[in-house]
């Protein structure tokens, strides 16, 4: 047997391209993904990577880039396929041992620089389809949660609800009623708790919508009034507000507008509301805005609780910095709203002192 050259492989790869690719095919049906899939959807890119292994050894540095789109199709695909990620690179394995088969059954050894152009391109070939998969996978698994939420919230929200208005009527049948102290207290207890399930509710959207919102801020502008997107989030937030027995002020004035992308905007406002009610506590919060000589709006969220520790005071913009004690934020609020600020073409920063309260100031353009 010979040592197999670049070219001599390459040769023989392109001559035995259909009996190579029926010898993969065969080894791979025994995959429980390809087991049913149709043979064109099976073979998908491999034609295409058995020749460009060929041009590569012909010309080294060639092919590497071209095949990466070919191999993120791939991964993607076979994603769709229902294959598991070890089944994923088990293909490409068996067309490496397909071409050291082939090659020795024409006395071909694959050794030196034959060998280390075919492991390097398959490599990378097995790195490109599973970085595709990866992302595809935790994209529908996103997609899937989203949906799962949705449906869960809904079945709280309805039931707690119901809950929450039939207390409220007891409440005020209790006014004139002669009942113990202790009843009173009871019913006192379970309305707080409602409130309680419903912010921690409110909460556990508002940490998913951050989550959707980090990968996707894409500005859609269109005229706003400033004053009615913080009224939405007001709203939104109404039951942690009450919990927190804080008040919110909307002094934006109503004709105030501006160009922007108003689902953005309100998840602005929401963030930095929902960390205002957290700081102030039985407090209040106060969001004003005003036209500027420069064509934008000043605005600001300000809050009379206890401020912004000065230890992370310069990184509280920075993901996973968070300067709740208590509640079950992850840090990702005031990143994402300096994220859409700035993809705005707006500015934001942070004013606060320790026991006196916090503002939140961001510029926008108006046009």
């Amino acid at each position: 047997m010979e040592i197999a050259t670049p070219h001599a492989l390459a040769a023989l790869i392109q001559r035995q391209k259909e009996a190579l690719l029926s010898s993969w095919e065969n080894e791979v049906r025994q995959l429980p993904g390809a087991r049913n899939l149709e043979r064109a959807i099976l073979h998908d890119h491999i034609p295409v990577l058995i020749d460009e292994l060929a041009e590569e050894l012909r010309q080294p540095d060639k092919s590497a880039a071209r095949l990466a789109a070919f191999s993120a199709a791939h991964g993607k695909e076979r994603h769709a396929n229902g294959y598991d990620l070890a089944q994923l690179v088990e293909e490409y394995k068996l067309l490496r041992r397909c071409i050291v088969r082939t090659a020795e059954d024409a006395q071909l050894y694959v050794v030196g620089d034959a060998n280390r152009v075919i492991s390097e391109l398959i490599d990378e070939g097995i790195k490109t389809s599973v970085q595709a998969y990866v992302e595809r996978r935790d994209s529908a698994e996103l997609k899937r949660r989203e949906e799962y939420l949705k449906f869960l919230v809904h079945d709280l929200r309805s039931p707690l609800a119901a809950i929450y208005y039939a207390i409220a009527l007891i409440e005020r049948e209790l006014e004139t009623a002669a009942v113990s102290e202790r009843v009173r207290n009871t019913q006192s207890v379970v309305k707080r708790n409602i409130e309680q399930m419903q912010a921690l509710i409110t909460k556990l959207l508002q940490e998913e919508q951050n989550i959707r919102t980090a990968a996707n801020i894409k500005i859609e502008r269109a005229p706003v009034y400033l004053a009615a997107v913080a009224d939405s989030a007001v709203r939104a937030l109404i039951s942690l507000a009450t919990t927190s027995n804080t008040q919110i002020v909307n002094e934006i004035p109503d004709d105030l507008m501006l160009n922007g992308d108003r689902d953005l905007l309100e998840r602005v406002y929401q963030n930095l509301i929902s960390n205002a009610i957290d700081s102030a506590p039985g407090g209040t919060v106060a969001l004003g805005a005003t036209a500027a000589a420069d064509a934008k709006v000043e605005c600001w969220v300000a809050d009379n609780g206890k401020g912004v520790p000065d230890e992370i005071k310069d990184r509280i913009f920075d993901k996973f910095v968070t300067a709740s004690q208590h509640r079950s934020g992850i840090g990702l609020g005031l990143p994402i709203v300096k994220q859409i600020i700035e993809a705005h073409g707006g500015a934001i920063r942070l004013e606060s002192e320790p026991g006196k309260g916090t503002i939140v100031r961001f510029s926008l353009p108006r046009g």
